[in-house]
């Protein structure tokens, strides 16, 4: 997961290179201004990345953790979405978001409406996106969105349609909307036990929906800090938790620490818990090593 704002040669380059070393997907964030730091900062937009991505690359799958959904009208989106999997040769994810920057959407001129509101929004915004990418002519008239007689030619070349994650943790509605929407939910980097109650909360959802919470891949959003050795990974942590303000202590609460070893182990509890996939934001070219380190000591282990 790369940065939208960083350098574009860089930007690609360490997209680039991530093919190389064998990973599986090249995820960016979609922001209309750095939702944490100075909004005057550099930002470019997440779905233009994607198709750069695309066209500089040829295995890697590229997709979005999450499309704020209040960005683009859902029948559009689709139009987009189908287009870019078709000129990619079937390499698109589509990760859904509800939008919680609600700075963001007024600086923009978006509407930025209750959290349940937004969410039945992104539920609706799925089902008609489902419509146009399976469907010759699609109608679709709910509470939010509406289309008539809309065609989404050519049709995307992933059938039925690219998949489809939603991210989030919330039980009573965004859980929800993945049991019954989405092919895929990607969870931030959340404590083992409450991951674990998190997953049953989905299966619960899942059996009301009448489907097998074994069907929806999982995914964890989550940094790492890796070294090769106990010795530098003391002197890296240190320096992290400078920057960030925090406590040595405290960052394997926020992501995984550890040399290779170490972090095979961390991973092997969550993908014990069913997690089947991980996605980690190296931000630079100088995470190059530690790229490497994590595909080839680490993601090996589960091959």
């Amino acid at each position: 997961m790369p940065p939208t704002g960083g350098e574009p040669s860089e930007v690609v380059a360490i997209c680039q290179q991530a093919e190389a070393m064998g990973y599986g997907c090249v995820w960016f964030a979609d922001h209309l201004m750095p939702p944490y730091t100075n909004p005057e900062g550099p930002l470019l937009e997440c779905w233009t990345w994607l198709t750069t991505i695309a066209a500089k690359t040829s295995r890697i799958r590229v997709g979005t953790m999450t499309l704020a959904n209040g960005f683009r009208q859902p029948g559009v989106l689709a139009k987009m979405a189908a287009s870019l999997d078709v000129i990619s040769g079937g390499r698109l994810e589509i990760g859904m978001g509800a939008g919680w920057s609600e700075r963001e959407h007024k600086a923009y001129g978006l509407p930025f409406l209750a959290t349940p509101t937004r969410i039945a929004q992104m539920a609706e915004a799925i089902a008609v996106m489902k419509l146009l990418f399976t469907q010759r002519e699609a109608t679709f008239k709910g509470v939010y969105y509406a289309i008539e007689g809309a065609y989404c030619e050519p049709k995307p070349l992933q059938k039925p349609h690219p998949p489809i994650w939603v991210g989030g943790a919330g039980e009573k509605l965004t859980l929800r909307v993945v049991a019954r929407h989405a092919d895929g939910w990607n969870c931030p980097h959340l404590p083992l036990p409450e991951l674990r109650h998190k997953l049953d909360v989905l299966a619960a959802h899942c059996r009301v929906a009448g489907r097998d919470p074994a069907s929806i891949r999982k995914s964890l959003l989550t940094s790492v800090l890796i070294a090769e050795n106990e010795a530098t990974l003391a002197k890296a942590a240190l320096a992290l938790a400078e920057r960030q303000n925090v406590a040595v202590e405290q960052l394997p609460e926020r992501m995984l620490v550890g040399t290779p070893e170490q972090c095979a182990r961390q991973l092997r509890s969550y993908v014990d818990l069913g997690i089947t996939d991980f996605i980690l934001p190296f931000r630079s070219l100088a995470d190059a090593r530690s790229m490497q380190l994590f595909i080839e000591r680490v993601a090996s282990a589960f091959a």
